[in-house]
């Protein structure tokens, strides 16, 4: 288990829970009120308070998600609105209700704890121009890093695990939230995260392989060079 973690931007009260629940770990936390200070390198598990700045802190947490690949990262507040939603996209591992308990903060933290207790070996997957690391989590064209979102990750992890084979919007879905997606359930919000991920791929001059719309099924990643659908 380790030693450290560190709680960004948190306000006095949340800070006694926090400091509470990570304690009855056995971890010893850390403070981070200035945006300019960095976590100690040794904390696994980070902390982000979405009420204090949730645009900043939602920058931050990106940030510390590309550098930290392996850290657990723990949102507490903005449950039920879009920036839990966002903060899961941004590589959240889990959104925590504020006025959560000590006690519930720790089992959350356990759980994930105990989930990666056992970290797999590094996946990588190269296609044509195209280079992933599953594990650091990280895309890149010609050795040039892509900017995308844990949720646009997810699905071109997905996608380019099944390079060649048509997958369905209700498989997309599946791999961006594991759940499924329900019966009359629009289909629109993979749409529009295909569309986003099109666009940065565009903007990286991917030509292969290429994300191609397979009408009235879904969508696969073709190795040839892209075409107009």
């Amino acid at each position: 288990m380790p030693a450290e973690a560190a709680i960004l931007g948190s306000s006095e009260p949340t800070v006694g829970v926090l400091q509470e629940a990570l304690g009855s770990l056995g971890l010893r936390s850390h403070v981070i009120r200035d945006s300019a200070l960095e976590a100690p390198r040794a904390a696994e598990v980070l902390v982000f308070d979405l009420s204090q700045g949730a645009d900043r802190l939602l920058d931050e947490l990106h940030s510390y998600r590309v550098g930290r690949p392996d850290a657990i990262i723990i949102a507490i507040g903005g449950e039920g609105t879009p920036v839990a939603t966002a903060a899961l996209d941004e590589g959240a591992d889990a959104v925590v209700p504020s006025g959560s308990r000590a006690t519930h903060v720790a089992a959350q933290v356990r759980a994930l704890l105990r989930r990666t207790s056992r970290r797999p070996e590094a996946q990588k997957i190269k296609i044509g121009m195209l280079d992933l690391d599953i594990t650091a989590r990280e895309a890149t064209v010609r050795g040039k890093a892509l900017r995308l979102t844990a949720g646009e990750f997810k699905v071109l992890a997905f996608l380019a695990e099944n390079v060649g084979r048509v997958v369905s919007h209700t498989d997309i879905y599946y791999a961006m939230h594991q759940e499924a997606l329900a019966e009359g359930d629009s289909r629109e919000p993979v749409k529009v995260l295909i569309s986003r991920l099109r666009l940065k791929l565009d903007e990286a001059k991917l030509t292969s392989p290429s994300i191609r719309t397979v009408r009235g099924f879904g969508y696969v990643l073709d190795r040839r060079a892209r075409q107009a659908d």
